[in-house]
């Protein structure tokens, strides 16, 4: 899925300060609820709907306590970095395309930063563990075979 097309329009964010209190268990509960809407035991960020996508990134910025500012500024420190130049011809220019092309950046840069974190570990470790469960609940436990290194799941 292209994530530079998704529907939000960063320009209309409206920040309203407030104490996060995102705990990794509240990551983890919506991490969760996207699992059971898959038929597979596993999924990537790519496999989400823009919805989906949105809130999780939402969901794990707020957690990790990551500044939006470093979301946005992307790879590029510099001060004639894509961004920045991006907001200039918005606030000077202020139509329809620098809105737009603001807005691309903007989202291209925040994908870049979560292609980074340790986002997709999250799920990851959901994944695997809600699958753990699934054996258990009928029986099976996980085993490690010492000759070959495999893990596999039998019963007692």
């Amino acid at each position: 899925m292209d994530r530079s097309t998704f529907n939000t329009n960063i320009v209309n964010l409206q920040v309203v300060p407030r104490k996060v209190t995102m705990t990794k268990q509240d990551l983890n509960k919506y991490i969760e609820e996207i699992y059971y809407g898959f038929d597979s035991s596993h999924f990537t960020l790519e496999m989400l709907s823009d919805q989906e996508y949105s809130k999780l990134v939402r969901l794990f910025l707020e957690y990790s306590g990551t500044s939006i500012t470093e979301c946005l500024q992307g790879d590029d420190n510099a001060k004639d970095n894509d961004f920045n130049t991006a907001l200039y011809n918005m606030l000077t220019y202020d139509n329809d395309d620098t809105r737009s092309h603001f807005n691309f950046i903007s989202i291209r840069n925040i994908n870049s930063y979560i292609k980074k974190t340790c986002l997709q570990e999250f799920i990851d470790d959901v994944c695997a563990y809600k699958v753990q469960c699934g054996y258990e609940e009928h029986g099976y436990y996980p085993r490690h075979d010492e000759n070959n290194g495999e893990n596999y799941y039998s019963q007692y």
